[in-house]
């Protein structure tokens, strides 16, 4: 897929007249629909993202965001990580969004081909270690990502 889209990028900046670019950004958008409604929830039981709040808070979890920037190894790199909750369409399920960016802040020219996809490599890498790691066990299974064999 990677090919093809960059296939497209550079045919279109040529068509463009676009010589660099000053950042490359890719964001993932993961839904989950399938974590149930009731009264004992925790998001810390399906993502190792969560706030720890004081007991006469109540966590709207139809409208919240939380966000997190992490820090990377290198200086001119971004990540971010929000977990979203939003209003489902049903009142068995929650619908939460887990969203993971990650930018680099790099002029490059158009012509350096290889740098820009070996920078599009990275931040899908690193994009895919952060989903996996932000998963718990039990979410890792529900949504098939684990088969349960693996210990």
């Amino acid at each position: 897929m990677l090919p093809q889209i960059l296939s497209i990028f550079f045919h279109l900046a040529e068509k463009l007249g676009i010589e660099s670019v000053s950042n490359i950004s890719l964001e993932y958008v993961d839904k989950f629909s399938q974590l149930p409604q009731n009264p004992n929830f925790r998001i810390k039981t399906y993502f190792k993202l969560y706030i720890k709040n004081p007991d006469d808070f109540q966590l709207d979890l139809y409208d919240f965001i939380i966000g997190l920037k992490l820090k990377t190894e290198e200086e001119k790199h971004k990540s971010i990580v929000r977990l979203r909750g939003l209003n489902p369409n049903n009142d068995e399920n929650y619908l939460f969004h887990l969203e993971s960016l990650y930018v680099i802040e790099e002029q490059l020219n158009i012509d350096e081909t290889e740098k820009i996809e070996r920078n599009i490599n990275i931040a899908h890498d690193k994009l895919s270690s952060i989903f996996k790691s932000l998963l718990t066990q039990k979410l890792k299974l529900l949504i098939g990502m684990d088969d349960g064999t693996i210990q």
